[in-house]
């Protein structure tokens, strides 16, 4: 089980490659592809009771846990 995550990694990295060339093949780049810059966004998770009471649970209706 250790080893499986990295060999998924490994694997997807690889597969992220290949995809990538095939989109410049298709798209015909002259050069490689500019990255997107890196992510700045820093969520600030919510905080929630533990454990919500029926009565309280009215209060949460359409919210989702990240």
């Amino acid at each position: 089980m250790k080893n499986a995550k990295a060999v998924a990694e490994k694997q997807g990295a690889l597969a992220g490659y290949r995809l990538a060339d095939e989109i410049r093949a298709h798209l015909k780049c002259a050069g490689p592809v500019a990255l997107l810059p890196e992510n700045k966004f820093n969520a600030v998770p919510a905080t929630l009771p533990e454990k919500i009471s029926p009565e309280l649970a009215g209060k949460f209706y359409d919210e989702t846990l990240g």
